[in-house]
This record gives C-alpha cells, sequence and structure tokens, in this order.
C-alpha cells in the first residue's frame, strides 16, 4: 500500500531522498518475483506425512522455571550493570546507557536479545502453562509468572524499546492469550493489527528521542509516505547499489551468521545492510530498513533472491502445519507460532544483523523450554482426514 500511495503521489519517504527512477520498474519485478518464489515454496512445502508422523513439542514446567529464572537474572544483572532506571529512559538515551556498559555493539546486541526474548519466551511457555493447569481444574503457580511478567515489562516498554519489539512482545502474548483461537477473534485480531500499522505504528515513536511524548499529528497518507515506510525505497537504492558496487556475494550474510562476534576482534565486520545503503546515497540518517528482497539481492543477485525466499515460505509452510498438529492434539499453540509471525515483522523489514541476536534467541529459548511429546493414537485417524491434498 506505502508504495502505490508514494507512487501515485510522487512523493518520496523523508529518509531517502533522490531515489533513481530508473530502477522503479526493476524493484517492483524484484517484489513480485520474491512474493512468488515465497508462495512457490509455501506450496512445495505441504507435506502429507507430517501431520502423521510428527511428533508435537509441548511445554516443560521445569525447563519453563529455569528459563524463568535465568532470564530473572539477567535482568537484575542488566538492571545493576546500567542502573534500572535507566529502562524508562527514553530510546535514545537508553542505548547510550547500554553502549556505556558494553561499548562494542555485538555484545550490545547479545545482552539486549538475550534479555528481551528470553523473558518473553518465558512469559508465553508459563502462560500456556497456566492454561494448562486450568484445563486440568488445578491452581496454577503466580508468583514466577508475575514476576518474569514484570521483569518483561520493564526490561521492554514504550519508551525504551523500538516499536517492532514491544509490537512483537504484545501482540506475542495477545495471541497466547488466545487473541486468534477462534475464527472471528482471528479476524478481529488480523484486521486490528493491519489497521494499526498505518495508524498507531507512526505514535509508536514518540518516546526515541524525550520521556515526553512526541506525538505527530498525521493523517494514514501522511504516514504512508513517511519514513517509517522506507522498503520500497530501500529496494531501489539496492538495485542502485549493485549497479554501480556490484553484488557482495555474501558479505552480509557472513556478519549476520557472525553477529555475535565482538568488532574489537573482527574490526572490519560488515554493519548494517540499510546503513551500507544510507552511506552509499549519501543520507545523513543511516538507521534505514533494508528489506529481506534487499538482504537477498544484495549478498547473491537474482538467484539468492529465488532460492532464499523459496525457503523461507517451504520454512514457514512446515512450521504451519507442524502448529496444526500441536493443535490438533491439544499441545496448545506453539510458542514459535505465538512469536515467530510478529517478529517476522523485523526479518522482513531488515536489517538482518539487527534482527539476529534477537531471533537466535527466540529459537534457543523456545528449543529449550519444550520436550516431546507423544502423539496420542486416536489422535491420528483426524490427522489424516486432515492432511492437505
Amino acid at each position: 500500500m506505502a508504495p502505490y500511495v508514494q507512487q501515485r503521489l510522487g512523493i518520496e519517504p523523508s529518509t531517502t531522498l533522490n531515489l533513481d527512477s530508473n530502477f522503479y520498474d526493476a524493484a517492483a519485478i524484484m517484489v513480485l518475483i520474491g512474493s512468488f518464489a515465497v508462495m512457490l515454496g509455501s506450496h512445495f512445502g505441504i507435506h502429507k506425512k507430517i501431520l502423521v508422523a510428527s511428533i508435537p513439542r509441548v511445554i516443560s514446567q521445569a525447563r519453563a522455571n529455569i528459563l524463568s529464572i535465568g532470564a530473572i537474572f539477567l535482568f537484575l544483572y542488566v538492571g545493576l550493570k546500567i542502573g534500572f532506571g535507566s529502562f524508562f529512559l527514553n530510546r535514545s538515551d537508553y542505548v547510550l546507557a547500554r553502549m556505556s556498559a558494553w561499548p562494542d555493539s555485538s555484545i550490545t546486541a547479545m545482552v539486549t536479545g538475550g534479555l528481551n526474548m528470553s523473558l518473553l519466551v518465558a512469559v508465553v511457555a508459563q502462560i500456556q502453562l497456566r492454561k494448562n493447569y486450568k484445563a486440568l481444574g488445578t491452581p496454577a503457580p503466580r508468583f514466577l509468572p508475575a514476576i518474569t511478567t514484570l521483569a518483561l515489562f520493564i526490561a521492554v516498554n514504550p519508551f525504551n524499546s523500538p516499536r517492532y519489539v514491544f509490537g512483537t512482545v504484545i501482540l506475542a502474548i495477545f495471541a497466547t492469550l488466545g487473541a486468534s483461537a477462534t475464527l472471528i477473534r482471528y479476524r478481529i485480531f488480523s484486521a486490528s493489527a493491519i489497521v494499526g500499522m498505518v495508524l498507531v505504528f507512526p505514535l509508536a515513536d514518540a518516546f526515541r528521542r524525550s520521556s515526553t511524548a512526541n506525538i505527530r499529528d498525521q493523517g494514514p497518507i501522511m504516514a504512508l509516505t513517511s519514513g517509517d515506510f522506507d522498503a520500497f525505497a530501500q529496494i531501489v537504492n539496492t538495485l542502485d547499489f549493485v549497479s554501480s558496487n556490484g553484488i557482495l556475494w555474501g558479505r552480509q550474510f557472513i556478519g549476520v551468521i557472525l553477529f555475535w562476534m565482538p568488532r574489537s576482534f573482527w574490526p572490519e565486520k560488515p554493519i548494517d545492510t540499510g546503513t551500507v545503503l544510507a552511506e552509499y546515497k549519501g543520507y545523513a540518517y543511516q538507521n534505514l530498513s533494508s528489506p529481506i528482497w534487499s538482504e537477498l539481492f544484495i549478498n547473491g543477485g537474482w538467484v539468492a533472491l529465488v532460492i532464499g525466499m523459496f525457503l523461507i515460505g517451504y520454512y514457514l509452510r512446515r512450521l504451519d502445519q507442524k502448529t496444526e498438529i500441536a493443535l490438533v492434539s491439544s499441545a496448545g499453540l506453539p510458542i514459535l507460532a505465538s512469536i515467530l509471525p510478529f517478529y517476522l515483522l523485523i526479518i522482513l523489514r531488515g536489517s538482518l544483523l539487527n534482527a539476529a541476536s534477537y531471533f537466535l534467541v527466540i529459537i534457543l529459548c523456545s528449543w529449550f523450554v519444550t520436550r516431546k511429546a507423544v502423539l496420542i493414537e486416536s489422535l491420528r485417524p483426524f490427522a489424516i482426514s486432515r492432511a492437505p491434498r
């Protein structure tokens, strides 16, 4: 929607000016090819056998408690290191407080990602366990879940956190509580999220540089032409960059894979792709997005774009089928299915280097708090009947 409005009105986002219009058509083709590759991957990701053979993972009470306690200790460590009052600073000052404690940006990213996402996974796990207790008609523990939830909302709040991160936390918790448990709820939840992306998302940046809300009075059209929706512009800039400098042949991907390596050990470590594009265009403001289309294309051209988007579609389809197995077997909504659909917004927007630390923590913590359950044989015929044809 945003690219259409921008092109129709002839307005460039304020953070990505001087776009080369010669690349507009190629950028649109890139988006379409990437989207088609995702759909193709999703189609090939359908497996009849997965609904029969897959064993769902269920949450382990002991592991969930261990993760909760570990996340709380990490919260206390960070709070003592930067001062608990720093959690309520505006986003810019909070970044400075963390950089003062951990000057290396890689370490800062790992600590922040580890803190925020371990707390989120722990809270989601505790909510699921509480629902299990309720289904059995037995009292559920309250103290540890309450402390974990409190720590989460102190560590991740509208003052100190990027909108995408805070949004991921809120939406993941709503989903876990049952916001999409029925068809009607799902439709309301989805429609609200879409409207929120246009109307609420631009306002959610009110505390970036000040502890006092700085709310911009703007309508939907102005919001869609603002720097908050710079994805298409950055795809145009990616084509411009590759046309002048060539493909980077995986250099940016290496930085993503080795995001944990401190820059003090690797001074030439790649920077965010969004920043690479901003420097190329000479933009003063360089905290820009780098959509997954740009990340794939700048690393490997059209081949990497098609293969990468195909694999994304394939994996998401497999995850969707495993989620269905978990719901059919009454194992509850999987933790990844509660969090990943919303964090996917960050991955799709980019840059991948920024998203890597959070993503890794989500995957590892989700795996840690769950264990494989035995799929009840009586459910297998039902699973077979639900298999795609």
